[in-house]
């Protein structure tokens, strides 16, 4: 446990770093002062809290600069500023989709404003989403010919690297499931971590902790994410426990990854995982379809499982999925799995049973930096048992 509170010191100590760096910003917090100041004997004046509204949202205050816009737009609400400006703060905020919602329109509107044009497609071409994508390209090819004097080198550069963004990112977490049938509680603490590279290569690690069935196991996963081109990824996985009473010795994982068009993908791995006294070889194959803010997934496993104590057998499960983004990084789904099982639990003769595991699942950043996942399981392991439980990790990207 002194790993896990070394942590929680970690983490508000990066609070404390991010907020003593906001307030250093004394240029615009005096400018925020002033305005305020100004307000006060001129409530109804549009200039002052247009002013302010920017001046918030580049200290990062952004819910109180979106509260300003708000109130500029319920008395102007076709003002093309006010609503550039609101979608700028919702866009530097992580609303990217709530912002995109205000810059079609106001395009539409007034088709000669640039900055409405530059801001849409950066919008667009920085999603993950291949059709956003593909919609930032054509508005880039469009504004070229309605505004041909303009440069548009930087947004160039998006379209070019629009998955090439460097940034780390490190999540502390931990897992609670309750069981019945006379089993003991079952819970977990990790650490785990990220780095995508400028070249869309990552890497990832993470350490966890397990307690299950009245044993303790510690184990680290180490993978690596490598685009061979545009349509093709590879990636490679390990994990080892040191203990290995209840999580494997070791596993390995390689995937291949193919992107099609219209927002379809396909996806052919193979893990193979070694317990102490038991052997288990994972074909998987996916088909995914991204539509509009959606994400539909099917994933099919194929599992031979073998051991010393146990007779050599095959076992299927099918899973089906779907997620929605309400912004470009934040999302929840749902997941539902059946089909035959292993669950090790230490022992020579491991039981082999059918399962049903649904789980709700998401992740929420409430700021660019920080962010909270979460998920919810019910699973049913035929006979032996039936668990539900929690996992809810903090993750901080920089």
């Amino acid at each position: 446990m002194s790993l896990f509170k070394l942590n929680i010191i970690s983490i508000i100590l990066f609070i404390f770093v991010n907020n003593a760096a906001i307030a250093a910003e004394k240029n615009h917090a005096e400018t925020e002062a002033l305005l305020q100041e100004k307000i006060k004997t001129q409530h109804d004046n549009p200039a002052l809290h247009f002013q302010l509204a920017r001046v918030l949202a580049w200290q990062k205050k952004y819910n109180k600069a979106l509260r300003e816009y708000d109130w500029l737009l319920k008395k102007f609400p076709s003002n093309s500023d006010y609503l550039f400006g609101k979608a700028q703060t919702l866009y530097w905020s992580g609303q990217s989709q709530a912002a995109l919602k205000i810059l079609e329109p106001t395009r539409k509107a007034s088709p000669d404003y640039i900055d409405v044009w530059r801001l849409q497609i950066t919008i667009l071409q920085k999603s993950n989403n291949k059709s956003s994508q593909t919609k930032g390209n054509t508005l880039l090819a469009e504004a070229k010919k309605r505004f041909p004097g303009s440069q548009w080198q930087g947004v160039e550069s998006i379209k070019n690297k629009a998955a090439d963004r460097s940034y780390t990112e490190i999540e502390l977490g931990l897992n609670f499931d309750i069981l019945d049938n006379n089993y003991d509680n079952w819970s977990s603490t990790y650490l785990m971590t990220e780095h995508q590279y400028n070249n869309s290569h990552k890497i990832y690690a993470s350490a966890t902790q397990t307690e299950r069935f009245k044993l303790d196991d510690n184990e680290v996963m180490l993978g690596y994410f490598m685009p061979i081109n545009t349509d093709w990824n590879v990636v490679v996985e390990a994990s080892k426990s040191p203990t290995n009473r209840v999580r494997p010795k070791w596993s390995a994982f390689v995937q291949l990854q193919r992107g099609f068009e219209k927002g379809w993908n396909g996806y052919l791995g193979l893990r193979k995982t070694r317990y102490s006294q038991t052997t288990t070889e994972a074909l998987s194959f996916i088909v995914e379809r991204y539509w509009q803010n959606f994400r539909f997934i099917y994933t099919g496993y194929v599992t031979q499982v073998s051991g010393a104590a146990i007779s050599t057998e095959t076992l299927n499960a099918h899973t089906l999925a779907t997620d929605y983004y309400y912004d470009d990084r934040s999302q929840f789904g749902l997941a539902i799995t059946t089909g035959k099982e292993l669950e090790y639990d230490g022992s020579s003769n491991p039981p082999i049973s059918s399962i049903t595991t649904i789980i709700f699942k998401g992740r929420h950043w409430f700021t660019p930096k920080w962010a909270i996942n979460y998920d919810f399981t019910f699973h049913e392991q035929g006979n032996f048992y039936s668990r539900h439980g929690y996992r809810l990790g903090l993750r901080y990207r920089y």
